[in-house]
């Protein structure tokens, strides 16, 4: 027996959004090289109830530098609105004293990342429908391209 898609418990859309950007200088200090070294990486799932599950990525090319972060949130808790994702990865990275690290979320800008800690203060990256690959379901609960104005309306 199959089970109505309609009705069932499956995604309703996803997306990932990454980019690359130059917070590093060539000896690893904050700084820019012109050359885009730290990698962001977003997902997101939602799912037909409500819910929603979320992982986040930061890494540097510096070894062992990198974060990540996941979570799910079911329908009525606020969460399940906004996707937050933390990944705790201070800048630059070889600093033992900015204890900072990356915060994720949907806003009403779109998916975004803000840096919290010292070193880049009020730095933030709002991902654009370029850096975002989207997809949702249609009314037969198949796989379609999307947009991210399609599903954060």
């Amino acid at each position: 027996m199959n089970a109505d898609p309609l009705n069932s418990y499956r995604p309703s859309y996803w997306f990932a959004c990454f980019t690359y950007r130059d917070y590093l200088d060539a000896d690893g200090a904050i700084g820019e090289d012109a050359v885009n070294e730290t990698f962001f990486d977003y997902k997101l799932t939602r799912f037909t109830n409500g819910d929603l599950y979320v992982s986040c990525e930061v890494r540097a090319p510096i070894e062992g530098a990198a974060a990540n972060g996941t979570g799910y949130f079911p329908a009525p808790v606020a969460e399940s609105d906004s996707g937050p994702c933390a990944a705790r990865l201070a800048y630059p990275p070889a600093d033992s004293v900015d204890r900072g690290g990356w915060f994720f979320e949907v806003s009403d800008e779109g998916p975004r990342v803000d840096y919290f800690g010292d070193n880049l203060p009020n730095e933030f990256i709002v991902f654009g429908e370029a850096d975002c690959d989207v997809f949702r379901t249609d009314a037969n609960g198949a796989w379609e391209e999307a947009t991210l104005a399609d599903v954060l309306d």
